[in-house]
């Protein structure tokens, strides 16, 4: 992981984003040659709380801060996706639950329940869907993250 540097930070101060390279060896059947993979990800982290707003991999993550436009990372769609759309919420997490998705995977990704907290503080709006993700943790047996 590169440490950041001035360029990485928003020109308003509220972002910072991570690039990181991940490698790997996949092995094949016997026989066959491995394979190394190499992949290229990019975090984007809100400095006042340390919420991973995002993790994405590709093309994004190359767009790049806009001189003089404050919080603005590439096109506004790419703005969306890194800031606002990809940001954990416990109502979304729960909704993914709903359609299937086992709970505990859905809060190993982006550092897990803790980021979920720091994208989405515990209030009243939000304590039901807490509840829920609780219960359906618990209910796989993943009661450190419930």
């Amino acid at each position: 992981m590169e440490p950041p540097n001035k360029w990485n930070i928003s020109p308003s101060g509220q972002y910072v984003i991570v690039m990181r390279n991940d490698q790997g060896t996949v092995f094949m059947e016997q026989g066959q040659p491995e394979t190394r993979l190499n992949r290229e990800y990019c975090s984007m982290i809100e400095i006042k709380t340390g919420c991973i707003t995002a993790e994405q991999t590709g093309e994004i993550c190359g767009a790049g801060w806009q001189p003089s436009q404050g919080a603005r990372w590439g096109t506004d769609a790419q703005t969306s996706m890194m800031l606002t759309r990809d940001r954990p919420s416990a109502s979304n997490k729960l909704a993914f639950i709903n359609a299937g998705q086992p709970a505990h995977l859905l809060i190993h990704d982006a550092s897990g329940a803790d980021n979920l907290l720091r994208c989405d503080p515990l209030s009243s709006t939000n304590r039901e869907p807490y509840r829920k993700i609780a219960a359906a943790l618990k209910a796989e047996g993943a009661r450190f993250d419930a």
